[in-house]
Formats: C-alpha cells, structure tokens, sequence
C-alpha cells in the first residue's frame, strides 16, 4: 500500500488499493485491527481485505496471511 497519505492519532489514510482514486480514502484504524473505504464503502478485518483483494475465501485469506509471517 505505500506510505500513509495522512497520520493522525489512531488511523491512517491511504489510497484505495480496491479502486482507483486521486484522494485517499482508505482509513486503516490501528486501534481496532479495521480498515474502511469511504470512496468504495467496503470495510472489515485484515482478513476481509485479502478476501477482497485476492478473491479467496476466508481459509485461503488466513493461509496467505500466515505465509507472510
């Protein structure tokens, strides 16, 4: 995802990688492990974004994510 756009207290913004977009608008909320979209309106778990951006269901999202680790 890249550098956060912008850093405040418990959140980050980013550009959405679901959809192309020329501000950010994807909030990832430290506090709670979340992130949410407010271009795309679609939000969750780490695990949902996998599941989203890998097209998986949520086995093969865990499966990924502990790859990663």
């Amino acid at each position: 995802m890249g550098k956060p756009v912008m850093e405040q207290y418990n959140r980050a913004k980013y550009k959405c990688p679901l959809h192309k977009e020329k501000t950010a608008s994807f909030t990832v909320y430290k506090e709670t492990n979340s992130w949410y979209c407010f271009g795309c309106a679609k939000g969750g778990s780490i695990i949902d974004l996998v599941m989203v951006m890998e097209n998986c269901d949520a086995g093969e999202a865990i499966k990924k994510l502990s790859a990663l680790v």
